[in-house]
Order: C-alpha cells, then structure tokens, then sequence
C-alpha cells in the first residue's frame, strides 16, 4: 500500500519510540535514514548529506520502499538535528513523497525488550527462505550478497538474530539488488 512519508514519521513521532526509518530510493544503493530517540528527530541522512541538505533534496528523488526498525540506533556526537520534528514534518508534507509500506508500523505497537528493542527471535526457517529467496532472485552471487549483508550487519550465518537484527539484514540485502527485484523482495521479508 501506498503512504505518505510524513504520515510515517509523524505517527513516529506520537507513539514517542525510538527506531531508524530507512528509505529506499530508485537508482540509488544509499538509503534515506531519518533516526528517532523517544519521537524526536536526531538526525537524517543519505548518503554525505545531513538533515536539512537532505531535506532539500527530497524533491530530486524517487522513493520506492519504507523499513522502521524499532530499537535501532546510532551514536552521535551531536546533540541532535538542527531542525524540529514538526518541521520536519511539514517539509515532508509539502514534498509529498509517498512509499510502497506494507505496514508493519502501525504507530501503536511498541517492540517488547530494553529501550524498545525486539527480543523477539526469528525463526531458522524463514532465514533459510530469506536464503533461498536470494538465490533465486540474485543466482549463484546470492550467497556472496549474504555474506556480505551478515558481515555489514555485525551477524554471523547460523546464529540466532532478534527480529530488528532480521530487518536489518533485509535491509542490508535489498541494498545490493536491483530495483525492480527490490520491491517484491523487501515486501516478502518485512
């Protein structure tokens, strides 16, 4: 389902979570990263640029598909984006980007565990399909995307991974591939 970018980050915002919302874009492997600790806005990236320059450029992207990792964070130096959620907001909205969401915030569920963090474990069975599927979307260079995904996730194939681990690694593997595999394949894992 379509949904506007702003309507994600606000209801972000209200539910007063902490989590990173990344967005794909078509044509490029940087994601569009807006970080949130308790609702608040700290930073936003994509690729070397940060919070407003990132905001600027909005208008000369596509985007195609949304993942909120709820938990996830960055450390950072600074003490947090120069620019107000409601702002941020009201740009968005005035860009009205829209991405392909399938949903899976709905801005009242709060992941269970320490700050927000899922602790949830993901079954073995869907990272053999998550496996599987890679292979047949990418051929014989799936195994190699994998490798490469578990490597700049932090994660080592065989261990158990929480289900934010998980989207990470959905994340991490959608980067690698082309557009039109993109889609389908964030939507089959999210």
């Amino acid at each position: 389902m379509q949904k506007n970018i702003a309507d994600i980050v606000s209801e972000i915002c209200e539910a007063r979570v902490t989590g990173i919302l990344s967005l794909s874009l078509k044509n490029d492997s940087a994601l569009f990263k807006i970080f949130f600790r308790n609702g608040a806005i700290y930073l936003i990236t994509h690729s070397t640029c940060k919070d407003r320059e990132c905001l600027m450029k909005m208008s000369e992207h596509q985007f195609l598909t949304g993942l909120f990792m709820p938990g996830a964070q960055v450390d950072t130096h600074q003490n947090g984006s120069s620019i107000p959620s409601d702002e941020v907001i009201l740009i968005l909205r005035k860009a009205n980007k829209t991405i392909e969401w399938s949903g899976q915030w709905d801005g009242r569920v709060r992941a269970p565990g320490k700050d927000g963090i899922s602790t949830t474990i993901v079954d073995s069975g869907i990272i053999a399909q998550l496996e599987e599927e890679l292979v047949n979307v990418a051929g014989p260079v799936g195994p190699m995307v994998l490798a490469q995904a578990y490597d700049s996730c932090g994660l080592k194939p065989g261990q158990s991974i929480t289900r934010t681990e998980f989207q990470r690694l959905v994340l991490a593997i959608s980067g690698k591939l082309p557009d039109e595999q993109k889609i389908p394949f964030l939507k089959k894992f999210n």
